[in-house]
């Protein structure tokens, strides 16, 4: 279902000049009360992306660079917490240095 949507989308935005109302009214019957919002989050993406250098929206890569910082504290924080279970009989000072160290990972953004 969604690839039908996804080919339509692709034949209506294909010329040099889509018509973001004519797309607005094809996608009424798919979309609902859901299509004007749709329709305005898709050209702002558009538009986004014809200013960035790489063609991609700049809020798509803000929302994925915000994906990896999530997804690399969830895994640091992880990993303290294998330490713990796995050696006991680290002492609080050693729990405070790993939990120190998990710290560092509000840092990442700089990084990526």
């Amino acid at each position: 279902m969604y690839d039908c949507l996804e080919a339509r989308l692709d034949q209506m935005l294909t010329p040099s000049q889509p018509d973001i109302k004519k797309l607005q009214i094809q996608l009424t019957g798919f979309l609902d009360k859901d299509t004007p919002r749709f329709c305005k989050e898709l050209w702002n993406l558009c538009l986004s992306a014809q200013t960035s250098p790489q063609g991609v929206p700049k809020e798509l890569l803000e929302a994925k660079k915000l994906e990896l910082i999530q997804e690399k504290v969830c895994w640091c924080r992880l990993r303290s917490w294998v330490l713990l279970l796995t050696f006991p009989s680290l002492n609080t000072r050693d729990q405070r240095k790993m939990h120190a160290d998990d710290g560092r990972t509000s840092n990442i953004v700089s990084e990526i």
